[in-house]
């Protein structure tokens, strides 16, 4: 199997989007000026498409936020995504944990900037080789958070992945729709050179 097949994988396993919602039907989330939450717990479902020798993937993923101060947040998240090799069927298992933190800043009434920096976890087992390919890697990465309507919130951010030996730059966009005060619906996707992930879940902010 080619390397680049599991970087990409790998590379979109950032555990733990910079997003957040804001405020939920009218009523403000504290603690940021403009009023976005840092305080949640994200659960999505994961729909992955590889242009290599990869087969098309599913998996899941959950992430906790929790602020620090006024300012700063804490971030941790497990994913695992599941696909096969197409020339053998060999099962592939990638598995990711991701622990770091970041900071927030409000440049408008509705609009966050966002900087975060993650140490990567990330074990691949595939099947017929005696031994998982695992390694510690790191994440860096900045991006805006834009609150368009009272209980709707889109998000875009850049970061750069260093795992299994090597790097790429992904991409993600979406948006979240907040249901209720502490329940909202999030859909968006994670762009890489060889590979595209959907993510479709749910947050709860506490």
């Amino acid at each position: 199997m080619k390397h680049i097949s599991l970087l990409a994988a790998a590379a979109l396993f950032s555990v733990g989007s910079i997003s957040s919602a804001g405020e939920t039907w009218g009523v403000p989330m504290p603690p940021t000026e403009t009023g976005f939450s840092y305080d949640y717990v994200d659960f999505d479902w994961l729909f992955q498409e590889f242009d290599s020798d990869l087969d098309n993937g599913n998996g899941w993923s959950a992430a906790l936020t929790k602020s620090v101060g006024d300012t700063f947040f804490f971030n941790a998240g497990y994913a695992q995504l599941d696909t096969d090799i197409l020339s053998s069927d060999a099962d592939v298992d990638i598995s990711r944990i991701s622990i770091g933190g970041g900071a927030h800043f409000a440049l408008s009434a509705k609009i966050d900037a966002v900087l975060r920096a993650a140490a990567l976890y990330t074990d691949a087992d595939i099947d017929g080789l005696p031994e998982d390919m695992d390694e510690w890697g790191y994440l860096v990465g900045a991006g805006l958070r834009i609150q368009v309507l009272e209980n709707l919130e889109i998000f875009t951010d850049a970061n750069w992945v260093d795992s299994l030996n090597d790097g790429q730059v992904e991409a993600t966009a979406g948006g979240i729709l907040q249901l209720t005060e502490s329940i909202g619906l999030r859909v968006g996707g994670r762009f890489v050179d060889d590979s595209n992930q959907l993510f479709v879940g749910g947050r709860v902010n506490f």
